[in-house]
């Protein structure tokens, strides 16, 4: 049986308890998910990649290797999003942000 997420134990989708290390693998899961089904554009994984090499947890070396990238292709990235991690993450975590992210996007969005 599933455990419910509720806010009592997420906050941004993140709960605060959990590793620095762990928290940033849901964001990476989070931002993989996002741009393979088009949420995001590559400029904004690699610009997030970006903010995470200026971040207290240390990125992995594949977050360093594809923010450094001319030209990067998405295949590449979300190998290296996933790749760059041995910590397990529950998926429903990266997915639940991703689904806040989106609705937060079409409530912003005014209709034509």
């Amino acid at each position: 049986m599933l455990k419910r997420m509720d806010e009592r134990n997420m906050s941004e989708n993140t709960p605060n308890e959990l590793p620095e290390s762990l928290q940033l693998r849901i964001e990476a899961e989070h931002y993989r998910l996002g741009m393979n089904v088009g949420f995001y554009t590559i400029e904004q994984v690699v610009s997030w990649a970006d903010s995470m090499l200026g971040a207290d947890a240390p990125p992995t070396p594949e977050i360093i290797e594809f923010s450094l990238m001319n030209h990067p292709e998405v295949e590449e990235i979300a190998r290296q999003l996933r790749g760059g991690y041995r910590e397990p993450v529950d998926m429903r975590l990266p997915i639940a942000r991703l689904y806040t992210r989106t609705v937060e996007v079409v409530v912003e969005t005014p209709v034509e």
